[in-house]
């Protein structure tokens, strides 16, 4: 996660005036599309749906029809076919090569192949074996409170078996957890259906994968200091778990993200070689999200990490990422036409190191009364800036 927050534009308009962007950071809930791909990934490795006794390994190359037929669909009520809505296939790709372009068949047949055709009753320790896209979407912060000290926040939703339960229970849902089907897993694979994150979680997320692990308690602030500005508290790292993941997991689903704003067909790969920085000086790890919205335009969505070693880059191999982000746009179209380029954006500034420094409390006044200009200088006139 971010080790020093600063706000990327006007420091003095973070927010309309009564705090809509810093809610929406925590109660504002979406569908994630494809940026959840990531967690499908990390699950099928975890799990061995993806290995040397599952449907196939990370390296192995699948034809990418651009459209999915569940093979059990004779004994479902649900649709048999599920297509992608962006290609047309006819490519073959492995694991690292279904993230950079974003390919949907390959994680429906993860889902409806691999995790839907697994035990539904609990194991020893209470999990359902065909629910381990759930498990490690929960392993990643999604479906519960971050901690952050912050009230009114919102866990979003991870739906299983329980939650339709729940919700027939409420009356919201005319079935039950019994009712639970294929295509229910199916659309969870790629970020659709019930599912729900905040954009905190997402970020957050994405710097536990990007760490190898280590989910963290996000932070309000990193210090405080008084008006003086003597320090009087900081805000160390807190680590609610470690998942340890492993490195022949990561690695395969990092050069995916990698390739996503790098390689040649890569979903983001047009919008960072637009950017005024060189992503193979500062590489970012990254995934595209559309998600489909009832009644309403699609959101946009974009979920990354960086800077991250990679062979021919201008960083080294003992490179630590630094910084995780998430962009959420309500009914803005593709990720890689609207988050995505806000993204690129933001990483600019950090890879140039041009972030704008916010004002301190006494500035900030100074600032609203006209007595100095947006560069910090003593005006001439006094009177408040408009």
């Amino acid at each position: 996660m971010v080790d020093d927050v600063t706000d990327l534009g006007e420091p003095t308009r973070a927010t309309d005036g009564n705090g809509e962007a810093q809610k929406h950071l925590i109660t504002g809930t979406y569908a994630p599309g494809s940026t959840f791909k990531l967690v499908t990934a990390l699950a099928a490795l975890q799990e061995g749906v993806l290995g040397d006794e599952g449907l196939r390994r990370a390296t192995d190359l699948y034809l990418d029809t651009g459209t999915y037929t569940y093979s059990n669909c004779f004994r479902e009520s649900s649709t048999c076919l599920f297509s992608s809505p962006y290609n047309d296939g006819g490519r073959f790709v492995d694991l690292p090569a279904a993230l950079r372009v974003s390919s949907d068949t390959y994680f429906y047949e993860i889902a409806g192949e691999g995790f839907w055709t697994r035990p539904s009753e609990p194991d020893d320790d209470g999990l359902r074996p065909d629910e381990g896209i759930q498990l490690w979407a929960r392993k990643l912060g999604f479906g519960a409170d971050s901690g952050l000290q912050i009230p009114y926040e919102r866990s979003g939703v991870v739906p299983d078996r329980d939650y339709y339960d729940r919700q027939f229970d409420a009356g919201v849902f005319a079935v039950d957890g019994s009712q639970w089907f294929a295509g229910a897993t199916i659309n969870l694979s790629i970020g659709q259906g019930e599912l729900l994150i905040t954009p905190l979680q997402l970020a957050n997320a994405y710097a536990t994968f990007g760490n190898g692990g280590a989910l963290h308690q996000p932070n309000v602030a990193v210090r405080v200091t008084d008006p003086n500005g003597e320090l009087v508290r900081e805000f160390g790292p807190r680590v609610l778990r470690d998942l340890e993941i492993p490195e022949e997991f990561q690695a395969p689903i990092e050069e995916g993200l990698l390739g996503a704003t790098m390689d040649t067909g890569g979903t983001a790969t047009r919008v960072f070689g637009q950017a005024d920085f060189n992503v193979w000086n500062w590489p970012v790890a990254g995934k595209t999200g559309t998600a489909e919205v009832d009644l309403k335009a699609d959101t946009s969505l974009f979920a990354a990490y960086g800077p991250v070693y990679r062979p021919g880059s201008a960083v080294g191999l003992d490179t630590v990422p630094e910084v995780a982000l998430s962009v959420v746009m309500e009914e803005s179209g593709f990720g890689s036409a609207s988050a995505a380029p806000v993204a690129a954006a933001i990483f600019e500034h950090l890879a140039t190191d041009t972030v704008p420094v916010a004002r301190s409390l006494n500035e900030t006044a100074r600032y609203a009364l006209g007595l100095i200009d947006d560069d910090g200088q003593t005006t001439t006139s006094a009177g408040a800036n408009g």
